[in-house]
């Protein structure tokens, strides 16, 4: 147990002295990791007594056994629930493209065509496909994507692109396992978005490092749903697994790897790829 553990019990027990020495010493770093990510002062100080609540109440209900220092395992928290403040409240501005194909807009719908449905050729003619099967695969993913959200409603925090690749991907990687049953997929991707996740071809040493520590700050939920993706379990599987609604799969799926990306960004030996 580190000696800081003293910190986490003054939470709890109200140890007024022990509770000011966490202001003064931890509190400045909040605040400039806050402002220097975006935020204000006040959505600093806001934070920083969230988090201060949030450690007393799991050492509560769990105790908390130390075992780096505080200032560290407190730094965790706030990065954490500052980004997902962000990410909960920043849609991206091709949340149109999916109000389009909902609401059939056809200027918006003709541009979805015109900027992703190439790129869909490509994938699915790079992977065993025709070029009847790419206009199946893309006409097929736009229907999902729009009776998802309708059903759903699917706020878009990621380029809609990215989205529309994934799904598409995934009903075309379907659609080879039907037809290949007793064989194995192997698919190539040609999506061109820098992916720390699934990328190592370069400084293979240094972003495993990166990814290890970042994967390591990662909330367990999104540890668990990433894990289950990079043993290619299915959209059905990893929502029967963790007891949720398929549909929102893809959705999570997407703001997970989206935090564990600026969390390798904002790894002190990124800069060094």
């Amino acid at each position: 147990m580190h000696d800081d553990q003293k910190y986490i019990d003054a939470l709890v027990y109200r140890d007024d002295a022990l509770v000011d020495e966490i202001y003064n010493k931890f509190a400045p770093e909040c605040k400039r990791f806050i402002i220097k990510n975006g935020g204000s002062q006040n959505e600093a100080y806001n934070i920083f007594q969230e988090i201060l609540k949030v450690v007393s109440l799991r050492h509560k209900s769990k105790p908390i056994e130390l075992v780096v220092p505080f200032g560290e395992y407190l730094q965790s928290v706030y990065k954490n629930l500052w980004l997902d403040k962000n990410i909960n409240k920043r849609q991206h501005d091709d949340q149109k493209y999916l109000e389009a194909l909902v609401n059939r807009n056809e200027a918006l719908v003709e541009e979805i065509y015109q900027n992703h449905a190439p790129e869909c050729k490509r994938f699915v003619l790079r992977n065993g496909g025709t070029v009847d099967d790419a206009y199946d695969i893309f006409q097929e993913a736009l229907i999902a994507v729009s009776l998802r959200h309708q059903s759903k409603p699917i706020e878009l925090l990621v380029p809609f692109g990215g989205y529309l690749y994934r799904v598409y991907k995934n009903l075309w990687i379907n659609e080879l396992r039907m037809r290949n049953k007793d064989q194995s997929i192997n698919i190539i991707d040609t999506e061109n978005i820098k992916d720390p996740f699934f990328s190592l071809e370069q400084n293979k040493e240094l972003q495993f490092i990166i990814l290890k520590d970042s994967f390591n700050e990662l909330k367990r939920d999104c540890k668990e749903l990433l894990g289950m993706r990079m043993i290619d379990m299915s959209a059905k599987e990893i929502a029967e697994e963790l007891d949720i609604e398929p549909n929102n799969v893809d959705q999570k799926m997407y703001t997970c790897r989206e935090r564990l990306r600026k969390c390798c960004e904002n790894h002190p030996l990124y800069k060094q790829l």
